[in-house]
């Protein structure tokens, strides 16, 4: 199918592994889908050949987004009415920054072009916890889903356009904002059970129409990616944290686990539904299913790349210790990620102040000797 006014828009925001990989699932002009990328340093190698998508055990695929876009400007300026717009970037770039231009929040963009057509969705695919919040703050209006995701798979060292990916690929989406809970106070075992299923299909129910409409599009053929849409992604958001916070980093104890769980049960003030989730037991088979491959975090630290370190650590400590949990193993964990990053940071700036006094030296020591040799050529 040719594009045209009928097809849906769909804009990923980060080209990075994850962005390429779903907007390649989500890709479909036979039925009408086009998505379109916005890079960002691997901009001109993907506007010019797309990506390949390796995933295993498939043979590599080629995918060609619709549009290339060097910045959400630039996304926003082409006037394609994107019905979801899904943000894959790192947690450290400012998603409100990037959403403004597209959402048009602007007072400048206001006086020069329409909102957004009304369906707008923007759903964050990022680690951690809070990182919708800046969003849902400054973007009331517009349906917010957040969205955990279970993967593994990164950019290749020697191609910024290649995507490896390991079988392991699924994902869970809610409401940014859940709906609040009804209160009630059942009078039997059966009242608790009719009222606890009553209570969740108003739940699911509450779900607004755009985010289940998005949750259409992903799990549908052809796209059938494996997400599970929860009226409440707050235990998830949680539970991921298990991972991110021992096997993401540092493979830690069971005490570091248990810390989280303490927290999230307490800033939930319910608990959370390990049995549904996954135990520390199944974060253990899940993480071995992935196979050999390198948490994001570890990545990023390799990379010389600015670390999520607030969202996946900081976050979940500040939340907890503000609840009351004592955390000492995840205090500890975040002391040590904050002096990691506090270290290379000043031998960076040591390096760069050094190599400024090498290049200052070396330029004044030749300025020194062309007025040596301007001097010795002197006839006075």
């Amino acid at each position: 199918m040719a594009a045209s006014a009928a097809a849906k828009h769909v804009l990923v925001v980060g080209g990075g592994a994850c962005g390429a990989f779903h907007a390649s699932r989500i890709h479909s002009p036979a039925t009408g889908t086009l998505v379109s990328v916005v890079c960002r340093s691997n901009y001109a190698a993907a506007a010019e050949r797309g990506f390949t998508i390796h995933h295993a055990p498939h043979a590599p695929r080629a995918f060609t987004p619709h549009r290339v876009f060097p910045s959400t400007a630039a996304a926003a300026a082409s006037r394609l009415p994107f019905a979801h717009i899904l943000v894959f970037t790192k947690a450290t770039t400012d998603t409100v920054e990037l959403l403004t231009p597209l959402l048009r929040r602007t007072t400048q963009t206001q006086e020069t072009a329409p909102p957004p057509p009304p369906a707008t969705t923007v759903s964050i695919w990022q680690n951690g916890l809070g990182v919708e919040d800046g969003v849902t703050r400054a973007f009331p209006e517009v349906p917010c889903a957040s969205v955990v995701m279970y993967v593994g798979m990164s950019i290749d060292d020697s191609d910024p356009t290649l995507v490896r990916a390991v079988p392991l690929q699924r994902a869970v989406m809610g409401p940014a904002v859940p709906a609040p809970s009804p209160s009630s106070s059942p009078s039997s075992a059966a009242d608790s059970d009719a009222s606890a299923a009553a209570a969740a299909a108003a739940a699911a129910a509450a779900i607004p129409a755009p985010i289940r409409d998005l949750h259409g599009l992903l799990t549908s053929p052809p796209t059938s990616l494996n997400v599970t849409l929860v009226p409440d992604i707050r235990p998830t958001r949680w539970h991921k944290s298990l991972w991110n916070a021992t096997f993401g980093l540092v493979g830690l104890a069971a005490g570091l686990i248990r810390e989280i769980v303490a927290a999230a049960e307490r800033v939930l003030g319910r608990a959370l539904p390990l049995a549904e989730l996954g135990d520390e037991d199944e974060l253990v088979r899940l993480t071995r299913g992935i196979g050999a491959y390198k948490a994001s975090v570890l990545l990023d630290w390799e990379r010389g790349r600015e670390l999520e370190a607030e969202v996946l650590f900081g976050e979940v400590l500040r939340r907890g210790t503000a609840a009351g949990v004592d955390m000492p193993r995840m205090e500890a964990l975040y002391a040590v990620v904050r002096l990691m990053i506090d270290q290379r940071a000043k031998a960076l700036a040591a390096a760069a102040a050094g190599a400024s006094t090498t290049t200052t030296t070396t330029t004044t020591t030749a300025a020194a000797a062309d007025a040596v040799a301007a001097d010795a050529g002197k006839v006075e």
